[in-house]
Protein backbone atom coordinates (compact mmCIF):
# COMPACT_ATOMS: atom_id res chain seq x y z
CA UNK A 1 0.00 0.00 0.00
CA UNK A 2 2.95 2.41 1.02
CA UNK A 3 4.63 1.72 -2.26
CA UNK A 4 1.71 2.23 -4.44
CA UNK A 5 0.91 5.57 -2.58
CA UNK A 6 4.20 6.75 -3.44
CA UNK A 7 4.58 6.08 -6.68
CA UNK A 8 0.73 7.80 -7.06
CA UNK A 9 2.00 10.71 -5.07
CA UNK A 10 4.80 11.15 -7.50
CA UNK A 11 3.08 11.40 -10.47
CA UNK A 12 1.10 13.92 -9.08
CA UNK A 13 3.52 15.91 -7.02
CA UNK A 14 3.73 18.53 -9.68
CA UNK A 15 0.12 18.68 -10.69
CA UNK A 16 -0.46 19.92 -6.89
CA UNK A 17 2.17 22.21 -6.65
CA UNK A 18 0.69 24.26 -9.13
CA UNK A 19 -2.68 24.09 -8.51
CA UNK A 20 -5.05 26.65 -6.59
CA UNK A 21 -3.66 27.61 -3.40
CA UNK A 22 -0.27 29.13 -4.69
CA UNK A 23 0.46 32.74 -4.66
CA UNK A 24 -2.01 35.00 -5.00
CA UNK A 25 -3.11 35.48 -8.97
CA UNK A 26 -1.40 32.50 -9.99
CA UNK A 27 -3.43 30.50 -12.12
CA UNK A 28 -3.48 26.72 -12.09
CA UNK A 29 -1.54 25.03 -14.66
CA UNK A 30 -3.32 23.88 -17.46
CA UNK A 31 -2.91 20.09 -17.29
CA UNK A 32 -3.85 20.23 -13.47
CA UNK A 33 -6.72 17.20 -13.32
CA UNK A 34 -8.09 19.06 -10.74
CA UNK A 35 -8.05 22.06 -12.40
CA UNK A 36 -9.86 20.54 -15.65
CA UNK A 37 -11.79 18.02 -14.65
CA UNK A 38 -15.30 18.96 -14.04
CA UNK A 39 -16.56 18.39 -10.87
CA UNK A 40 -19.62 15.09 -11.22
CA UNK A 41 -20.70 11.99 -9.85
CA UNK A 42 -20.66 8.60 -11.72
CA UNK A 43 -24.42 8.12 -13.59
CA UNK A 44 -25.50 4.88 -12.25
CA UNK A 45 -28.56 4.55 -13.68
CA UNK A 46 -27.40 2.29 -16.42
CA UNK A 47 -25.95 -0.13 -14.51
CA UNK A 48 -28.79 -1.30 -12.55
CA UNK A 49 -29.30 -4.85 -11.84
CA UNK A 50 -25.31 -5.00 -13.36
CA UNK A 51 -21.73 -6.06 -11.77
CA UNK A 52 -18.92 -3.48 -11.18
CA UNK A 53 -15.66 -3.34 -9.69
CA UNK A 54 -14.62 -0.64 -6.96
CA UNK A 55 -10.60 -0.59 -7.44
CA UNK A 56 -8.46 0.77 -4.79
CA UNK A 57 -7.74 4.86 -4.78
CA UNK A 58 -4.26 5.48 -6.89
CA UNK A 59 -2.93 7.58 -4.69
CA UNK A 60 -3.43 10.64 -1.87
CA UNK A 61 -1.89 14.44 -2.36
CA UNK A 62 -1.80 16.45 0.97
CA UNK A 63 -1.63 20.32 0.65
CA UNK A 64 -0.77 22.55 -2.07
CA UNK A 65 2.04 24.92 -2.76
CA UNK A 66 0.43 27.16 -0.04
CA UNK A 67 -0.20 24.85 2.53
CA UNK A 68 1.69 21.80 3.25
CA UNK A 69 0.25 20.21 5.68
CA UNK A 70 2.67 18.24 7.40
CA UNK A 71 1.14 16.83 10.38
CA UNK A 72 -1.74 15.10 7.31
CA UNK A 73 1.47 14.12 5.28
CA UNK A 74 2.75 12.22 8.08
CA UNK A 75 -0.77 10.14 8.22
CA UNK A 76 -0.96 9.89 4.20
CA UNK A 77 -0.48 5.80 4.22
CA UNK A 78 -3.40 5.29 6.87
CA UNK A 79 -5.61 7.98 5.17
CA UNK A 80 -5.46 6.36 1.65
CA UNK A 81 -6.44 3.15 3.84
CA UNK A 82 -9.29 4.82 4.99
CA UNK A 83 -10.26 6.85 1.39
CA UNK A 84 -10.63 3.11 0.41
CA UNK A 85 -12.78 2.13 3.15
CA UNK A 86 -15.07 5.53 3.03
CA UNK A 87 -15.50 5.05 -0.90
CA UNK A 88 -16.75 1.39 -0.55
CA UNK A 89 -19.35 2.29 1.90
CA UNK A 90 -20.34 5.86 -0.11
CA UNK A 91 -21.18 3.61 -3.70
CA UNK A 92 -22.91 0.43 -2.04
CA UNK A 93 -25.26 2.96 0.46
CA UNK A 94 -25.99 5.17 -2.64
CA UNK A 95 -25.86 2.76 -5.48
CA UNK A 96 -27.62 -0.22 -4.20
CA UNK A 97 -29.00 -0.85 -7.74
CA UNK A 98 -25.49 -2.05 -8.53
CA UNK A 99 -23.67 -5.47 -7.37
CA UNK A 100 -20.23 -3.61 -5.96
CA UNK A 101 -16.95 -6.20 -5.87
CA UNK A 102 -14.63 -4.16 -3.45
CA UNK A 103 -11.56 -5.22 -2.46
CA UNK A 104 -12.90 -7.61 -0.18
CA UNK A 105 -15.02 -9.40 -2.80
CA UNK A 106 -12.02 -8.93 -5.04
CA UNK A 107 -9.81 -10.96 -2.35
CA UNK A 108 -12.15 -13.79 -2.22
CA UNK A 109 -12.28 -13.98 -5.66
CA UNK A 110 -8.58 -13.90 -6.73
CA UNK A 111 -8.30 -16.83 -3.43
CA UNK A 112 -10.89 -19.01 -6.02
CA UNK A 113 -8.42 -18.82 -8.58
CA UNK A 114 -4.80 -18.75 -7.17
CA UNK A 115 -3.41 -19.75 -10.48
CA UNK A 116 -4.65 -16.35 -12.19
CA UNK A 117 -1.85 -14.83 -9.57
CA UNK A 118 -4.39 -12.15 -9.10
CA UNK A 119 -3.72 -9.23 -6.46
CA UNK A 120 -6.22 -6.59 -5.86
CA UNK A 121 -4.55 -4.88 -3.38
CA UNK A 122 -1.87 -3.56 -5.69
CA UNK A 123 -3.70 -2.89 -8.54
CA UNK A 124 -2.09 0.59 -9.64
CA UNK A 125 -4.33 3.03 -10.82
CA UNK A 126 -2.54 6.44 -10.89
CA UNK A 127 -1.67 6.49 -14.47
CA UNK A 128 -5.80 7.11 -14.89
CA UNK A 129 -4.88 10.32 -13.64
CA UNK A 130 -3.83 11.74 -16.95
CA UNK A 131 -6.34 13.02 -18.74
CA UNK A 132 -5.28 11.94 -21.80
CA UNK A 133 -4.87 8.14 -20.96
CA UNK A 134 -7.98 6.57 -22.81
CA UNK A 135 -6.76 2.96 -21.95
CA UNK A 136 -5.97 1.01 -18.67
CA UNK A 137 -1.66 0.16 -18.87
CA UNK A 138 -0.30 -3.46 -18.55
CA UNK A 139 -0.53 -5.15 -16.32
CA UNK A 140 -3.77 -3.49 -15.02
CA UNK A 141 -5.26 -4.04 -18.33
CA UNK A 142 -5.01 -7.72 -18.42
CA UNK A 143 -6.12 -8.25 -14.94
CA UNK A 144 -9.24 -6.23 -14.96
CA UNK A 145 -10.38 -8.64 -17.95
CA UNK A 146 -9.64 -11.46 -15.94
CA UNK A 147 -11.65 -10.31 -12.63
CA UNK A 148 -13.96 -9.28 -15.32
CA UNK A 149 -14.90 -12.50 -16.34
CA UNK A 150 -14.55 -13.96 -13.02
CA UNK A 151 -17.43 -11.83 -11.47
CA UNK A 152 -19.26 -10.72 -14.82
CA UNK A 153 -18.57 -7.12 -14.38
CA UNK A 154 -19.12 -4.59 -16.37
CA UNK A 155 -17.19 -1.50 -15.36
CA UNK A 156 -14.53 -0.59 -13.31
CA UNK A 157 -14.77 2.37 -10.73
CA UNK A 158 -11.31 3.56 -10.00
CA UNK A 159 -10.79 6.57 -7.53
CA UNK A 160 -7.45 7.56 -9.35
CA UNK A 161 -6.37 10.42 -6.74
CA UNK A 162 -7.69 11.98 -3.71
CA UNK A 163 -6.39 15.14 -2.59
CA UNK A 164 -6.81 16.81 0.48
CA UNK A 165 -6.18 20.93 1.21
CA UNK A 166 -6.89 23.23 3.37
CA UNK A 167 -9.47 25.90 2.16
CA UNK A 168 -9.17 29.30 4.27
CA UNK A 169 -12.44 31.22 5.11
CA UNK A 170 -12.38 33.65 1.87
CA UNK A 171 -12.55 31.29 -0.67
CA UNK A 172 -10.60 28.20 -2.01
CA UNK A 173 -9.85 26.68 -5.87
CA UNK A 174 -12.51 27.96 -7.89
CA UNK A 175 -12.98 31.56 -5.88
CA UNK A 176 -16.13 32.01 -3.85
CA UNK A 177 -16.79 32.03 -0.25
CA UNK A 178 -16.61 29.19 1.95
CA UNK A 179 -16.26 27.58 5.35
CA UNK A 180 -12.65 27.24 6.53
CA UNK A 181 -11.62 23.69 7.10
CA UNK A 182 -10.26 20.91 5.10
CA UNK A 183 -11.14 19.87 1.82
CA UNK A 184 -11.31 16.67 -0.08
CA UNK A 185 -11.38 15.88 -4.02
CA UNK A 186 -11.73 12.85 -5.40
CA UNK A 187 -10.71 12.25 -8.89
CA UNK A 188 -12.65 9.12 -10.09
CA UNK A 189 -12.12 7.24 -13.58
CA UNK A 190 -15.09 4.83 -15.07
CA UNK A 191 -13.37 2.00 -16.99
CA UNK A 192 -15.03 -0.87 -19.30
CA UNK A 193 -13.62 -3.78 -17.23
CA UNK A 194 -13.06 -6.07 -20.46
CA UNK A 195 -12.01 -3.82 -22.60
CA UNK A 196 -9.97 -1.30 -20.67
CA UNK A 197 -11.11 2.09 -22.43
CA UNK A 198 -11.79 5.05 -19.98
CA UNK A 199 -15.51 5.97 -20.82
CA UNK A 200 -16.14 8.64 -18.55
CA UNK A 201 -14.05 10.98 -15.71
CA UNK A 202 -15.30 13.40 -12.83
CA UNK A 203 -14.18 15.08 -9.57
CA UNK A 204 -16.43 14.52 -6.45
CA UNK A 205 -15.42 17.65 -4.36
CA UNK A 206 -16.71 17.85 -0.52
CA UNK A 207 -17.53 20.34 1.46
CA UNK A 208 -15.04 21.65 3.85
CA UNK A 209 -14.72 19.66 7.21
CA UNK A 210 -12.24 19.95 10.47
CA UNK A 211 -10.68 16.84 9.76
CA UNK A 212 -9.22 14.74 7.20
CA UNK A 213 -11.32 11.75 7.71
CA UNK A 214 -14.17 13.93 7.88
CA UNK A 215 -13.47 15.79 4.53
CA UNK A 216 -12.43 12.50 2.83
CA UNK A 217 -15.94 11.17 3.61
CA UNK A 218 -17.75 14.21 2.42
CA UNK A 219 -15.85 13.53 -0.68
CA UNK A 220 -16.70 10.44 -1.17
CA UNK A 221 -20.50 10.61 -0.71
CA UNK A 222 -20.89 12.98 -3.79
CA UNK A 223 -19.42 9.98 -6.07
CA UNK A 224 -22.37 8.85 -7.25
CA UNK A 225 -24.59 11.33 -9.19
CA UNK A 226 -28.12 11.61 -7.43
Amino acid sequence: MLRRCRYAVAIVMLVAATACGGRPGTRAAPDDPFATTPESGLPMGSLAGQSALLLPAGGLVVGDSGNALPAIVARRAALLDYANAVVDTAVRRDAREVRWFGLTEQRRVARGAPTLSLDPDHFSTAHLVDRRVGYVADPLRAQLRTLAGLTNARLALAPTVVRVSHRGGGGGCGGGGGREGLIAEILWAAVDARLGSVVARGRASGLPAPTAEAAIANAAARLVAR
